[in-house]
């Protein structure tokens, strides 16, 4: 009763009243091995919540207490492991990984993990820090120490005039790590064309280009906005919407003479509706990456322009969800996904002339 009661609690996020019913039924039970396997569940699933919340040392507390009590759960020690990464600590972090992976020897997932902190702890290991209030922005120490202030005040712009946008502000501290071109991509594996990416971490590729100031404030600006993205919409919302709202939100420039270029070619062409642009994104054609980007831009610019920001923010969060696009459509905007589609490209056509 103890137990179950504990996990409804959970399911209400009420964790403490949830550790302390399931600490009950182990007290009552102290063999059962069930019932600490989800008082362990129970305490990382709030401490995950914490450190989305900028809580880390409630969540680090929390977890570690949980560790005294199950010293051989591996989500506790991977649960621990991810927390020290992200506060950059890869030695604790590393430490808790390789006990979980004796605990589970053949988890490759695990195996995956600790390959990629040491490449990180090994590209970062002379970095040093500009440490903010909100960021914590990480560099090649001496070399790169002017261009983090730079990236700091295009920062602080973006968290006031993007978080206002979205009405989203981060809630955690953010990592922000830059990285000379060959040490962006020995860690991320990203393509050349790459200069920013965020995965946790906002990750910014120094490249020649990236250093002109114009250049930097849209590959930052754009990173930080998929960190509110994923803070708002998870990890479900499809990458056309996910690099459509980056777009839209980080700027509110109009198309460039060349982005309207690369549109009316794919009007002549024929322009396929958004919701099937996944295949572009992963192309290794520069202009099918470079049409994907834009129609998803113009797309999602059209929907908070026409149904405004709360609309426009429902349909997304119920695609990230798991819905269907054409499943959506129907109930939100009383249209078929083929009538949306083509008052969309009829917008995109008045806009850069293509029919």
């Amino acid at each position: 009763y103890c137990n179950n009661a504990g996990l409804r609690a959970a399911e209400k996020k009420e964790f403490a009243e949830a550790r302390r019913l399931i600490e009950e039924a182990v007290q009552l039970h102290p063999a059962g091995a069930d019932l600490r396997a989800n008082y362990c569940r129970v305490a990382v699933r709030e401490a995950s919540i914490l450190q989305s919340l900028g809580k880390t040392e409630q969540s680090l507390s929390l977890l570690h207490d949980t560790l005294g009590r199950c010293p051989a759960n591996p989500d506790v020690h991977l649960a621990l492991g991810e927390t020290y990464y992200k506060m950059n600590d890869y030695p604790s972090s590393l430490e808790r990984f390789e006990f979980a992976a004796g605990i589970l020897p053949g988890d490759t997932s695990i195996a995956a993990r600790i390959a990629q902190i040491r490449k990180e702890s090994a590209v970062e290991r002379t970095f040093g820090e500009n440490d903010r209030s909100r960021f914590v922005i990480r560099f090649e120490a001496g070399a790169g120490s002017d261009l983090s202030w730079k990236i700091s005040g295009v920062l602080d712009d973006a968290y006031r005039e993007i978080g206002n946008k979205l009405q989203w502000w981060p809630k955690a501290r953010m990592t922000v790590i830059v990285y000379s071109k060959d040490q962006y991509k020995a860690v991320t594996g990203s393509p050349d064309w790459s200069a920013g990416r965020y995965d946790g971490k906002l990750r910014i590729c120094a490249s020649d280009l990236v250093l002109t100031n114009d250049y930097l404030r849209t590959v930052v600006r754009h990173e930080f906005t998929h960190a509110l993205i994923h803070e708002l919409y998870g990890t479900g919302i499809p990458i056309w919407l996910n690099e459509g709202l980056a777009q839209y939100a980080a700027s509110d420039a109009p198309l460039s003479a060349d982005e309207k270029a690369i549109l009316r070619k794919a009007g002549k062409e024929g322009i396929v509706p958004p919701w099937d642009l996944a295949p572009l994104f992963t192309s290794t054609n520069a202009q099918d990456i470079a049409r994907a980007y834009l129609e998803s831009r113009h797309f999602t610019g059209y929907l908070f322009q026409r149904y405004g920001a709360h609309t426009a923010g429902t349909f997304i969060a119920d695609c990230a969800g798991g819905k269907d696009p054409g499943e959506v459509m129907p109930t939100m905007f009383n249209m078929s996904p083929e009538l949306m589609f083509g008052q969309w490209l009829d917008e995109l056509a008045k806009e850069i002339g293509f029919r």
